[in-house]
């Protein structure tokens, strides 16, 4: 969460440096989910249990953010950097026992496959109103009148971090994690042998 209003707050100065920001994010929640679930499995608690409430608590924090700072719930519709973490959450919690392989070649299958989604079903004329003022071009979202569909549409292809190709680096943050530390007794041991070398 730090490391999403860090990015957020660096959009204001620096605009092409936050374009990273989002993807970082994701990453870094994915290895950090296979930390917390391996902690998780030693104390015997449910992990995809754990996943639902972090993605219900994300989901709560989005919309606060959204009236704070916006004074309305558009960030929910458009999906913002907090929603697509809410969705990484559930979406972890289904494939947390698939190996580091398999969640490789889930995220490569979406990156893959994006370009063709997004060229089937996105409609940028459909949901965003497109601002051309002094050079510069913007997009308000168009949350009028909102209805389920158009809901599905912002979170899935045409909003701000849509699942595709978003969805691809949680999971392949958990690979990661799966690959540096291993389960928490094997990152354990590792860390002890780091330390005996460095002594």
């Amino acid at each position: 969460i730090l490391v999403h209003f860090g990015e957020y707050l660096s959009a204001q100065w620096f605009r092409n440096w936050s374009l990273f920001g989002t993807p970082s994010f994701l990453l870094v929640a994915g290895l950090s989910f296979h930390v917390l679930s391996e902690s998780a499995k030693r104390k015997g608690e449910g992990v995809s249990v754990r996943a639902f409430k972090r993605a219900i608590f994300l989901y709560l924090l989005q919309a606060a953010q959204s009236i704070v700072l916006n004074g309305n719930i558009d960030d929910i519709y458009t999906c913002e950097t907090l929603m697509i973490a809410g969705h990484a959450q559930l979406l972890l919690g289904m494939v947390h026992n698939f190996q580091a392989s398999i969640l490789t070649l889930f995220g490569a299958i979406i990156l893959g496959v994006t370009g063709a989604v997004r060229d089937e079903f996105m409609d940028i004329d459909e949901y965003w109103r497109v601002n051309a003022e002094g050079g510069s071009v913007s997009f308000e979202p168009l949350t009028e009148d909102v209805e389920l569909e158009d809901i599905f549409h912002f979170h899935v292809v045409d909003g701000l971090f849509p699942l595709f190709p978003y969805a691809a680096f949680p999971i392949l943050g958990l690979a990661i994690g799966k690959l540096i530390y291993g389960t928490v007794d094997q990152a354990e041991s590792r860390s002890r042998n780091l330390k005996v070398l460095a002594m």
